[in-house]
């Protein structure tokens, strides 16, 4: 069995160290752990500095989310039992970047109606046993592909209608609260050396 776990948040939100954290941490127990690479990142990595993004570059990672996953997931399976997926990222962070740029960005190229349909499907199907939701309630570091520091807060609203049953990770301790949180799903103890 693989157990999922989604991180989504805001730009700059400590989802990728949150997810590299976890990864360590569970692997350090002995816990068999494949990780999902954000690929809207990956995409962005790809394109000229610069690039305007739509509702194309949206559903690319929606679509790149999805094919990174199913390999994932058949490369524990035929690993081991017991193991765990964590994305960093799910199908619910094109769409809410597609929805908040629809809002807030003059010139973002919306698409046809049947693009919101299609990234709002990826979600419903984008299934996990845990999704967490990074608050960004931690400084916005630039990095050459974030560009909206005042926009997090919208964001993290956007995910917090769509997922509402998402574990909300803030605060300082936020490490320490991601590890209880899947510790409790696990059923294991927190607190082991490592």
């Amino acid at each position: 069995m693989i157990l999922r776990i989604g991180v989504v948040g805001p730009e700059s939100s400590g989802k990728t160290t949150l997810v590299d954290h976890l990864a360590r941490w569970l692997s350090e127990r002995g816990v068999e752990v494949e990780v999902v690479a954000e690929q809207g990142r990956a995409l962005a990595h790809q394109l000229p500095a610069g690039h305007p993004w739509s509702y194309r570059e949206q559903v690319a990672t929606s679509r790149l989310h999805r094919g990174a996953r199913a390999a994932a997931e058949v490369v524990l399976a035929a690993r081991a039992d017991g193991a765990v997926l964590i994305c960093d990222g799910t199908c619910a962070t094109p769409l809410v970047w597609h929805v908040c740029a629809s809002r807030n960005r003059p010139g973002y190229e919306l698409g046809p109606p049947e693009v919101t349909e299609e990234l709002l499907a990826a979600v419903v199907e984008d299934t996990y046993d845990l999704l967490l939701l990074t608050a960004a309630d931690i400084p916005w570091v630039p990095d050459g592909i974030r560009d909206d520091p005042d926009g997090r807060p919208a964001a993290f609203e956007e995910y917090r209608m769509l997922l509402p049953d998402a574990v909300v990770i803030e605060g300082p301790d936020r490490l320490a609260a991601a590890e209880e949180v899947v510790s409790d799903l696990l059923r294991m103890p927190s607190d082991l050396p490592g």
